[in-house]
């Protein structure tokens, strides 16, 4: 399945609002359900600071509330996708 075919519902760049004020906008996220994947684009290398990012958008939406998250990050000149 592919994550066209998969998503009921996906968001480009929409925020996330923290209690802070502060906003966090990941590339992609797509939900069904209780089921949420959140995609990452990058370009140039892979680094630990790329991983922290995704990361923290998947921690973000645990605490929204849905149960099952999953990060990736999609390096898209390599196209490299690895899990978060």
């Amino acid at each position: 399945m592919t994550y066209r075919s998969y998503a009921a519902c996906a968001f480009v760049k929409k925020a996330i609002i923290l209690p802070s004020g502060e906003a966090r906008r990941p590339d992609r996220v797509m939900i069904q359900g209780d089921n949420v994947i959140v995609v990452d684009y990058k370009f140039g290398e892979p680094t630990v600071r790329h991983k922290r990012q995704a990361s923290d958008y998947r921690d973000l939406l645990l605490q929204m509330g849905y149960a099952r998250v999953s990060s990736w990050l999609w390096y898209v000149e390599k196209d490299i996708i690895e899990e978060a």
